[in-house]
């Protein structure tokens, strides 16, 4: 048996760049408009899985500020913003009964300069790793404006962890 190295070291690596085909699935619509929304420039999507759960997604991405274009059912063009231009949404962000809408957009939300609420549906709000917390139930140390404190990385040679915005915990 072989020992296992104690860290790995991750490198860049060069821009991701090519065409898939795969069908349509749910799964897979709510990230590729996550993605395109976060990507710089224009993704063009065949084969979007239009449903209740993904057109939730849908409107999350463009009350971002992302425009999407569609040139049919299940043909979308998303012009994306890149990482630092989603625009604060002027209402809370409904994910309706989305559970992947809402855990994959709490993640994308939580490194952005304003504050979001995600809501949902009724279901949606039952379910288990769906109630927020406010910050200060965190009990974090605040800094002038209320916002966490940087945390230091405890794991291998990492620097400060930067934490803009409203933090909340989703359990």
């Amino acid at each position: 048996m072989t020992a296992r190295p104690a860290a790995i070291r991750v490198r860049p690596g060069a821009a991701l760049r090519g065409t898939a085909r795969v069908p349509g699935d749910k799964s897979l619509s709510h990230r590729v408009l996550i993605l395109g929304a976060l990507a710089e420039g224009a993704s063009h999507v065949r084969g979007w899985l239009p449903a209740g759960d993904t057109l939730a997604t849908l409107g999350c991405v463009e009350a971002l500020g992302v425009a999407v274009e569609r040139a049919d059912v299940t043909t979308l063009t998303v012009r994306g913003r890149g990482l630092d231009g989603l625009r604060a949404p002027a209402a809370p962000l409904s994910c309706g009964h989305a559970g992947t809408a809402m855990r994959l957009l709490a993640g994308v939300l939580a490194g952005q300069p304003f504050a979001s609420t995600l809501d949902g549906s009724d279901q949606l709000r039952r379910r288990p790793g769906v109630e927020p917390q406010p910050v200060h139930d965190l009990d974090l140390p605040l800094d002038h404006r209320g916002a966490p404190e940087p945390a230091e990385s405890s794991h291998g040679s990492g620097g400060a962890v930067p934490a803009p915005g409203v933090v909340r915990r989703i359990d």
